[in-house]
C-alpha cells in the first residue's frame, strides 16, 4: 500500500471512529431518567396502566423531550411500558400466561446452570454462593424484604458465575425485570420470607455437595413456588384494581 493509499484508509477509519463519539454528560442524564421512571414502576408510584404523558414528565423531571424518549425507549425494550394505539405509553401490565412463561424459561435456563455450577464451580464461586446465602438468611430473619432482594441478587449472580452461563444470565436478568414489581411486593410478605429460605436451603447443600442433580431439582422447586406467590400477588393486585376502578365516579350520563 503506498503513502497515500495509507493515508486515505486512516482517514478514514479516523471519520469512521470519530462518529462514535460519546458526550458523557448526556448519557449519563438520559441513564439518570431512566432509572427515575423505572424505580417509580418497580414501586408502583407509576401503577400498570398509567398513562405517561411526555409534557407532564418532562415538568416533573426537569429533562427535555430528547432525554426523555430515550428512557422511554429503554424501558419499551424491558417490557416495562407499552405503545398503546391512540394512548401512547403506558405502564404495562403483567397477566397471569406472562408470569407463568417468565417462571417457566427461568426454570428451563437456572435449572442446567446448576448442573454445571456443581461441575464447574471453583472455591471462590462456592464461597460467593455460601455468602450471598448467608446474607439472604440475615435479611429473612430481620424481614428485611430490601435485603433479600439484594441477596437473592447476589446468588444468582454467583450461581451464573461459577456455572459460566454469561448468556444465561443476561436473559434471566431481563425475566426478573419484567416481574420485578411482583417478586418485590411478594418478598415483602412475611410468611414468603420465610418460604425462601425453606426453599434454597436444598439448594445450598446439593451445591456444597457438588450434587447437580439435587442442586437443579432444588431450584426449580424454588421457582414453582415462586410462581405460585407471583400469580397469588397478581390475583391480590388485579383485585385491588377492580375494586379502586368500581369507586371511580361514573361520567357518562
Amino acid at each position: 500500500m503506498n503513502e497515500v493509499s495509507h493515508m486515505t484508509t486512516v482517514a478514514a477509519a479516523t471519520a469512521d471512529i470519530g462518529s462514535l463519539f460519546v458526550t458523557r454528560q448526556s448519557v449519563t442524564l438520559r441513564q439518570r431518567v431512566y432509572e427515575k421512571l423505572r424505580q417509580a414502576i418497580v414501586e408502583r408510584r407509576l401503577p400498570p396502566g398509567t398513562k405517561l404523558v411526555e409534557r407532564d414528565l418532562c415538568e416533573q423531571l426537569g429533562v427535555s423531550r430528547p432525554s426523555l424518549r430515550e428512557a422511554l425507549r429503554h424501558l419499551e425494550s424491558e417490557k416495562l411500558i407499552e405503545m398503546v394505539p391512540h394512548k401512547g405509553s403506558v405502564v404495562a401490565a403483567l397477566k397471569q400466561r406472562d408470569v407463568c412463561e417468565i417462571y417457566d424459561i427461568r426454570a428451563a435456563l437456572e435449572g442446567p446452570a446448576c448442573e454445571r455450577f456443581a461441575q464447574l464451580a471453583s472455591e471462590d464461586d462456592m464461597a460467593s454462593l455460601m455468602q450471598a446465602h448467608a446474607q439472604l438468611c440475615k435479611a429473612a430473619s430481620q424481614s428485611d424484604s430490601d435485603g433479600i432482594f439484594r441477596a437473592k441478587t447476589a446468588f444468582y449472580q454467583a450461581l451464573f458465575s461459577g456455572s459460566d452461563c454469561a448468556i444465561s444470565q443476561v436473559l434471566v436478568s431481563s425475566l426478573n425485570t419484567r416481574a420485578e414489581v411482583l417478586r418485590r411486593m411478594s418478598i415483602a410478605r412475611k410468611h414468603r420470607c420465610l418460604q425462601i429460605l425453606t426453599e434454597f436451603e436444598p439448594i445450598v447443600e446439593a451445591a456444597q455437595k457438588r450434587d447437580g442433580a439435587a442442586m437443579k431439582a432444588s431450584c426449580i422447586a424454588h421457582l414453582e413456588a415462586a410462581k405460585a406467590a407471583a400469580l397469588e400477588q397478581l390475583s391480590i393486585v388485579e383485585r385491588e384494581n377492580t375494586a379502586h376502578d368500581s369507586k371511580r365516579p361514573n361520567k357518562s350520563g
